[in-house]
């Protein structure tokens, strides 16, 4: 049987978890599980890192000690993730003993291999990050370019990690190895750092009083990025069992936030060489979730509690909480783009649940449901059309590779796209009529979607944990959790013995705001002649640089050329607007965004989260006037 170790960072314990931690952790137990459905011998870690400097001042200004502080929150990232169905094998604590041991085993044998040497270190500090920065690398102000919080100023004498001893083998390993760092951005980000020059890294800090001590220096503590990223060999049993780790190591995939790149992509591939150890097969660095268009911070006070998503929903549909940590865990690996930046926003996951599980799925089934029981009692035949057939076995194994190939957040779209291949299968064969006049055919026609509906929520079941089985009881099949093995699943074969069940995920409504009279702003003809609404057509869309919403496109309006920003790249990709035919606001006053002046503004209808451009239904030349 392969193997497949999958690990999430561990995370500081210096406040209660947020979106970003779960959402890297869900991912990785997406893929944890559907390794496990193919067949894989899986080890998924994760864990909580509390040998930080600010982990001791955030338990010092609250008054409370430090080791119940860490042990305390510890206990609720675990207790959250076990809440929302993460199935880890492992979870890791960096104050456990058997760390500690494999910790100071890296720092003895990198010092013995002549890779760590005592220096002077003067400098910058940034007790946020854990990290420090030379003076050319700070923002004006003396502020960190990470959190663009204030560093301070510290000298003192400390270890320092030759990481500029590794730059040639680092350099070799990502050009023979291409795919090591994903997405590309990233590899091409760390690849251009590697070529810019590597500096050597302090790894130690003096009399903090917290961490792992330094061995035989007592007063000194071994920096807190250096210790927590050897959690991953101390999970994969380094020191402790030999058997274990040849089995497990090296991990098959490091999952990380981007901000964290430098020390996983970087320092860990030559503290490993270092000690001669094979280096991870892969590092997967993904985006940051904003918070209804705004990075989260503190300071705004718009974290986003996994929780509190979990109670608003519950307090809007009739599900159970189950079945609400499933539309969590959908939306979260459907809104995002995997490798990039999303953004949440409550009124995009009530549309995405309406539109995809209400609507396409959830409806599916229960009009299968409703009609197999209606006209066959429940019992169905199995019989299937061999091209649906076709089609679900050319799109399990695409699914498959979409799980293999780390393209997550294309699994629950295409599995979409196939729940709605049966939606118009069932429409065009309309077995309402079918039973009249041919019940053979019938038959045949409501087994064929119920094979393509199982099809569908075992693709489906790494992600929806609880309702899964559900599904499986509807139809009548073993309420086993799903496979993702091919040969238990096609080719398609048994009957069907349909159970009646209330919808698994019923619509949510939303009751519409009343409009009061007074409140419509009426305008006089004279006040709609004054905006030259005019044709466009678009000849160019590229994304703008660090916005996840804008995108500037150039268009032609008549004989003029003009460019203008628009905030539509959650809802079009850049080749889908090239050649359309826009309506737009001429003379609207200009505008900069992100440094690009916007010279008008283009009209889009939009409601429930969902945004369409207005275009014209017949050919029109560009620059045609709208009244």
């Amino acid at each position: 049987m392969n193997k497949f170790y999958v690990t999430t960072p561990i995370y500081y314990v210096n406040d209660e978890p947020h979106i970003g931690h779960l959402y890297t952790t869900t991912i990785a137990d997406i893929i944890a599980r559907a390794k496990r459905k193919m067949g894989y011998d899986v080890l998924f870690s994760t864990g909580t890192d509390e040998n930080a400097d600010k982990v001791k001042r955030v338990s010092d200004e609250k008054g409370i000690d430090t080791k119940i502080f860490v042990d305390n929150l510890s206990e609720s990232f675990k207790k959250t993730f076990l809440d929302f169905n993460i199935s880890f094998d492992k979870f890791i604590r960096t104050t456990e003993k058997n760390h500690i041991e494999v910790v100071k085993y890296f720092f003895k044998k990198l010092y013995e291999n002549r890779f760590i040497y005592k220096g002077l270190y003067e400098g910058w500090y940034c007790v946020y990050d854990e990290t420090f920065f030379s003076e050319d690398e700070l923002l004006p102000g003396n502020m960190c370019p990470q959190c663009k919080r204030p560093v301070e100023k510290i000298k003192e004498e400390n270890y320092f990690f030759k990481l500029s001893l590794f730059q040639d083998k680092l350099l070799n390993h990502y050009l023979n190895n291409p795919k090591f760092v994903e997405p590309e951005s990233r590899y091409n980000e760390m690849l251009s750092l590697i070529k810019s020059g590597l500096k050597d890294v302090s790894i130690t800090r003096k009399g903090i009083g917290w961490g792992i001590p330094v061995p035989g220096e007592e007063n000194s503590t071994i920096y807190v990025w250096f210790d927590a990223l050897i959690n991953y060999v101390t999970v994969a049993g380094f020191l402790k069992d030999d058997e274990y780790f040849k089995k497990y190591w090296p991990a098959d995939l490091h999952l990380i936030g981007k901000d964290i790149t430098r020390f996983h992509c970087i320092i860990w591939p030559a503290m490993l060489m270092g000690v001669n150890l094979p280096l991870p097969e892969k590092i997967y660095a993904h985006g940051f979730w904003l918070s209804e268009g705004e990075k989260m911070s503190k300071s705004k006070g718009n974290f986003i509690k996994p929780e509190n998503v979990v109670e608003w929903f519950l307090s809007k549909s009739e599900l159970n909480k189950d079945y609400v940590v499933d539309v969590f865990r959908y939306y979260i690996l459907r809104d995002m783009t995997f490798g990039e930046d999303g953004n949440f926003s409550y009124s995009s996951f009530i549309t995405r649940y309406n539109s995809e599980l209400a609507n396409d799925l959830g409806n599916l089934l229960n009009r299968t449901l409703n009609m197999g029981l209606s006209y066959f009692d429940g019992n169905l035949s199995g019989n299937f059309d061999p091209e649906i057939y076709s089609i679900f076995n050319d799109g399990f194994d695409k699914v498959i590779n979409l799980y293999n190939d780390l393209k997550l957040s294309d699994v629950p779209e295409t599995c979409n796209q196939l729940a709605n291949v049966l939606n118009k299968y069932i429409d065009t064969k309309a077995p309402w009529r079918l039973i009249k006049e041919n019940k053979e055919e019938c038959d045949l026609v409501l087994s064929t979607v119920c094979h393509g509906i199982y099809t569908i929520i075992n693709l489906l079941s790494p992600i929806l944990i609880s309702s899964c089985n559900k599904f499986f009881f509807a139809l009548g099949k073993e309420e086993n959790g799903g496979t993702l093995i091919k040969e238990k699943i096609f080719p398609w074969r048994g009957d069907f013995k349909l159970r009646k069940i209330p919808p698994i995920f019923p619509r949510v409504i939303e009751k519409e705001k009343e409009i009061k009279s007074e409140e419509i702003n009426l305008v006089t003809i004279d006040d709609f002649k004054k905006f030259d609404f005019q044709i466009a057509e678009v000849l160019e869309a590229k994304k703008v640089k660090d916005s996840i919403k804008l995108i500037e496109i150039k268009i032609k309006i008549g004989e003029e050329i003009r460019t203008i920003v628009a905030g539509i790249g959650e809802h079009y990709k850049e080749e889908e607007l090239v050649g359309k035919k826009i309506v737009v606001l001429k003379n609207l006053e200009p505008k900069k965004l992100k440094g690009i002046e916007s010279q008008g503004m283009l009209l889009a209808a939009h409601k429930d989260g969902k945004l369409v451009l207005l275009t014209v239904d017949k050919d029109i030349d560009s620059g045609a006037k709208i009244s």
